[in-house]
């Protein structure tokens, strides 16, 4: 009798997330410093308060995010572990050989709360002082431009081929190991331009090293008030911004992921939390997206960036 009455209260466990006084666990699928390292970290206190348990960040880089939802994949889905995903996490299925997942298949959607904010810089050689007058003289020289991303397949460099592909400029991608260096490659001309996470981009823009011509997010951020959005440059079919969410190991229950949904929720929109948010250029969602809704975005997310690999002919590797 003893184990029906174990595996009940595993059950009951997990229905109710992780109970009081247990920890929950958030997988960050990269280094310390990340973004979602930042954002866990910035957020942790209010979610302590809600669930009642310590909040233990797992660091596991690699592969894109890829080590991170390994491992994740083979976590308990009692409710008490999740991971934290970015755009990176829906286009690796269509760039990542070997996985031993399916993010869609094995794993369960908790929400999306956040955008990341990245900057679009240019070189000071680079002409036109807006985004379109940058498009317009490209198209005017003819040759193909150099552009710079933190590898293949990052964010950078997957935003960029969605760019191309709606301005028709030719471009030739140069990647690097990583945002910094690749933000020094267009301080010193090597490459024309690059969409640059915020935080590696704001000290060269302030420096006078490089010109920010627009930010990617919906709404301006207040580091570079001056810097206007996409839409606001010209741009509002070119609808793309790098966001942070949650996902759990497949099986963890409804009743789990909303409850960790209503605490993770909470804790973006707590005033003093998103404050540093926006401090870090991490710009919490006005309207979070629950298990539902976030099931549905990712959908969209993986079809969406397959046609992008596809149709820019980045091999997965």
């Amino acid at each position: 009798m003893r184990r029906p009455i174990l595996a009940a209260l595993v059950i009951a466990a997990a229905l109710c997330g992780p109970a009081h006084g247990q920890a929950l666990r958030v997988v960050v699928p990269g280094p310390p410093g990340g973004f979602a390292d930042i954002a866990v970290r910035i957020v942790s206190e209010r979610l302590q308060q809600a669930l009642g348990g310590a909040v233990v960040i797992e660091h596991k880089p690699g592969a894109g995010g890829t080590v991170g939802l390994e491992f994740l994949r083979n976590q308990s889905p009692d409710g008490s572990w999740v991971a934290m995903i970015n755009l990176s996490s829906p286009a690796n299925e269509s760039l990542v050989k070997g996985k031993s997942f399916a993010l869609l298949a094995d794993f369960e959607p908790v929400g999306k709360y956040a955008w990341l904010a990245n900057v679009l810089i240019v070189n000071p050689s680079v002409r036109g002082d807006t985004l379109k007058a940058m498009v317009d003289g490209m198209k005017r020289a003819g040759a193909p431009v150099n552009y710079a991303s933190g590898g293949i397949g990052s964010p950078a460099h997957l935003v960029t081929e969605l760019f191309r592909s709606r301005t028709g400029l030719a471009l030739t991608h140069v990647p690097y190991k990583g945002a910094p260096p690749a933000v020094t490659s267009v301080v010193s001309g090597e490459t024309a331009f690059m969409f640059a996470t915020a935080s590696a981009a704001i000290g060269q823009v302030r420096g006078g090293k490089v010109r920010a011509l627009a930010v990617t997010t919906a709404e301006r951020i207040a580091q570079l008030p001056e810097v206007p959005t996409l839409v606001e440059a010209g741009f509002a079919d070119f609808n793309v911004t790098d966001w942070a969410g949650l996902v759990a190991p497949r099986g963890t229950p409804a009743e789990a992921r909303e409850r960790l949904h209503r605490a993770f929720q909470a804790a973006f929109a707590d005033p003093e939390a998103a404050k540093r948010l926006r401090e870090a250029t991490i710009l919490p969602a006005s309207n979070a997206l629950g298990p539902a809704q976030f099931a549905g975005f990712l959908r969209n997310e993986v079809e969406k960036w397959a046609k992008v690999v596809r149709e820019a002919g980045i091999a997965p590797n």
